[in-house]
């Protein structure tokens, strides 16, 4: 009867090997979640910053080409190339009057920078001019980032 009550208490007692790795296994598969978490969530919050610094351009030019009479000589187009969904075609070479380039700093500590190209097309339909304006990152991680498109018509 005392070996058995001493078994008892030597089982009750502490962790097996066994259920300490799996343990850690439980707890190392955690961490490793929240880490993938955590870069997902970093690459996301850059990759939106891309999109908006992308769409302010877009928008500031397209409020520079609305600002323009009908018959400004700066409206005259095409301008950049479409593709077949009436979008700026970026395969395309850049024609130097229908296109700019903008910076913006990430970081001025790091003299991180991005370079965004914008590129607009007038197209006259009638007494009307449709103006296309898409910009695009053009260098490092975010430059697979689809470009931000933005369209108006502008009439009498």
């Amino acid at each position: 009867m005392h070996l058995a009550a001493t078994n008892h208490l030597r089982a009750a007692s502490g962790f097996t090997l066994i259920e300490l790795l799996l343990a850690n296994l439980v707890l190392i598969v955690g961490l490793l979640a929240i880490a993938a978490l955590a870069a997902f969530s970093l690459s996301s919050h850059y990759t939106s910053r891309m999109e908006a610094a992308a769409l302010q351009f877009s928008q500031e030019k397209i409020e520079e080409l609305r600002s323009f009479s009908m018959d400004d000589s700066r409206l005259s187009g095409p301008g950049s190339a479409l593709d077949s969904l009436d979008e700026i075609d970026f395969a395309s070479s850049a024609d130097p009057q229908f296109s700019a380039e903008n910076e913006l700093v990430l970081n001025t500590t790091r003299n991180t920078r991005v370079l965004f190209e914008t590129r607009w097309n007038i197209t006259d339909i009638g007494n009307q001019k449709v103006i296309t304006v898409a910009t695009r990152s053009l260098a490092g991680p975010f430059s697979g980032v689809k470009p931000v498109s933005l369209k108006i018509v502008k009439g009498n």
